[in-house]
């Protein structure tokens, strides 16, 4: 009688399904990469929008809490607001707090009333300057861009979806 050969179990991966494990990898993240940097595009975008809202929010309460007037600086086709009444901000440029937008997003406006690249609320939180404030993504894509508008007198403010040249407020 011959003595028995046995062969050990193989262990491991074979080369035909470690590509196969790579091929499907691949195709998803060919799949859902495309969609993860529109969503976080977007959300930056949003977020610019917030921190945008939330400076002129800041401005208009402390116009009020102190009496005076406050102006906040919109650079437009910068990412910083800065202004002496923001608290909370990010940042002190030139001993101005500044507020930085999030690295790839850009903001336009065409502010009217009083100066340019300024927003100015009186002792009342009532603000001079009207118009729309434009966050997109520094991209230059036109994919997904929000806009703020200002109403002037009152002091209101509405939030919606930019598109061409008008702002659709979504804010009642």
């Amino acid at each position: 009688m011959l003595p028995s050969v046995t062969q050990a179990p193989t262990r491991g991966w074979t080369l035909t399904e470690t590509i196969i494990v790579v091929v499907i990898a691949a195709t998803l993240l060919a799949i859902g990469l495309p969609s993860f940097f529109s969503y976080l595009a977007r959300y930056r975008v949003n977020d610019g929008l917030a921190r945008v809202r939330a400076a002129l929010q800041t401005a208009q309460r402390e116009a009020m809490r102190r009496g005076q007037s406050c102006t906040v600086s919109l650079p437009s086709g910068g990412n910083t607001v800065s202004g002496a009444c923001l608290r909370g901000a990010d940042s002190t440029v030139g001993g101005v707090p500044t507020m930085i937008l999030p690295g790839s997003v850009i903001l336009t406006h065409n502010l009217s009333g009083g100066a340019t690249n300024t927003v100015a609320f009186n002792f009342r939180g009532r603000n001079v300057s009207s118009g729309t404030i434009i966050i997109s993504a520094s991209d230059n894509s036109t994919a997904w861009q929000r806009c703020l508008v200002l109403n002037p007198g009152v002091g209101l403010m509405r939030s919606g979806t930019w598109s061409g040249s008008t702002c659709t407020t979504t804010d009642q």
